[in-house]
C-alpha cells in the first residue's frame, strides 16, 4: 500500500492549488488540505 497518496476523498494537488496556496487564495478547508500534503513531502 503507497502511503504518499492521499485518500482519495481529497482533490489531488494541482498547480494551480499550489499557486493560490502561496497567494493566500484558497477556502480555509483546502488551504488545510495543501498545507498536510506539503508537509508530508
Amino acid at each position: 500500500m503507497n502511503t504518499d497518496r492521499p485518500p482519495p476523498s481529497i482533490p489531488p494537488v494541482t498547480e494551480a492549488d499550489l499557486h493560490a496556496f502561496v497567494d493566500g487564495r484558497l477556502p480555509a478547508e483546502r488551504q488545510v488540505e495543501i498545507a498536510a500534503y506539503l508537509a508530508a513531502r
